[in-house]
């Protein structure tokens, strides 16, 4: 007799341009702002963003009720995505969910305006008392361009830096939920990731002779690390994703690897077979580190420094706006199957500049296999 946990899962789209929500058909769908910006979207204005979130308070509390865990994604340097993300991701954290942001930066191309958006909205996750988030992945775009193939264009560079984002939820969501060769549960994520603010996430792959070792190096000497350095990590997540013919001598190689950089003895990893690789015999290793008080924000934190006050950001809010929480909590579908089958449903959310929160409520249920 087996016991299997069914997780309630929303993934919910929010934005003031109504064009970029219609770009979400797979989503709960809502509009913030809508007096505020008339549908039209934020024109990259932060301060548009917070009155819009302002605008609909209430409805971006209910989301967030009685989760147990919540990833808040955003692109970072437009006017919606910069300034909600923290608002949801504080209220989350205030239902005691575990929360994860997980965002991109701009390409210094992007321009001097987007950013400084990006900076300033990092920055305000972390400056204050109470940190906006548990943790904050920040994938920066210019480092994406150092981990892959410099002939693509413009579009897929989007795209892979997308498809980061999409592989560090799986990557959590997958060894709680699904049934890997080793899983953890979802205690095991909360003690690592609980309180950590600032955490990196890296990838290697490999493939031939030696696949594994060489896997893990690529992912410690990866260039999202942005100069940190795996060995001030204190707590890390070692996911290994390969074919069925990967052995228990190479998952020791994997291990070998980061116990020989670090001094973390307890690393939580995870295996899980994978058909669809790039390659038949590739190995991918991701790690998510935490890193430690005294060296957050080399890498992540930009200069910029801004205190935003609470009550600029809370004030005001929509009583004529619609009461979406009833919708989120009968809504429940299994995301670790829409991100494998058709990743481009949650890729569409974060292209179009989409604040997008993707919830496990508490209530789960329990069924019993025989």
């Amino acid at each position: 007799m087996m016991e299997t946990y069914v997780y309630d899962v929303a993934f919910i789209a929010i934005d003031t341009d109504k064009e970029s929500l219609d770009s979400c058909p797979d989503a709960i769908q809502l509009q913030i702002g809508e007096n505020i910006t008339q549908g039209l979207g934020t024109h990259s204005n932060l301060e548009l963003g917070r009155q819009a979130a302002a605008e609909n308070m209430d409805q971006l509390r209910s989301i967030v009720e009685d989760a147990e865990l919540v990833f808040v994604i955003a692109g970072l340097g437009g006017g919606t995505g910069t300034a909600v993300a923290p608002v949801i991701a504080s209220l989350a954290r205030e239902q005691d969910a575990l929360t994860i942001c997980l965002a991109t930066r701009p390409f210094g191309s992007e321009g001097n305006k987007r950013n400084k958006n990006a900076d300033e909205g990092l920055q305000e996750m972390f400056t204050s008392s109470s940190p906006c988030a548990d943790a904050v992945i920040a994938i920066p775009n210019e480092q994406v361009l150092a981990t892959i193939n410099n002939d693509l264009d413009l579009g897929d560079l989007f795209l892979k830096s997308d498809e980061m984002l999409i592989q560090g939820i799986s990557v959590i969501t997958n060894m709680v939920v699904e049934t890997g060769e080793i899983n953890v549960d979802l205690d095991d994520i909360k003690q690592v990731m609980r309180d950590q603010s600032t955490v990196k996430m890296c990838f290697g792959k490999a493939t031939g002779e030696n696949r594994a070792t060489v896997a893990a190096q690529n992912a410690i000497s990866s260039p999202l690390l942005e100069g940190d350095r795996i060995a001030d990590a204190t707590n890390i997540i070692i996911n290994v994703s390969s074919p069925k013919n990967f052995t228990m001598y190479e998952l020791n190689d994997v291990i070998q690897v980061f116990r020989n950089e670090s001094s973390i003895r307890d690393c939580i990893f995870g295996l899980e077979y994978k058909e669809e690789l790039e390659h038949a015999d590739e190995v991918l290793v991701t790690v998510i580190a935490c890193m430690p008080e005294d060296l957050k924000g080399q890498g992540s934190l930009p200069s910029t420094q801004r205190q935003v006050a609470e009550d600029d950001k809370m004030e005001g809010t929509s009583p004529q706006s619609p009461d979406i929480s009833e919708e989120v909590k009968h809504s429940a579908f299994d995301l670790s199957e829409l991100m494998k089958n058709d990743p481009s449903k949650v890729r569409g959310a974060i292209e179009s500049g989409v604040s997008t929160t993707v919830q496990n409520n508490e209530h789960s249920q329990v069924r019993i296999d025989t």
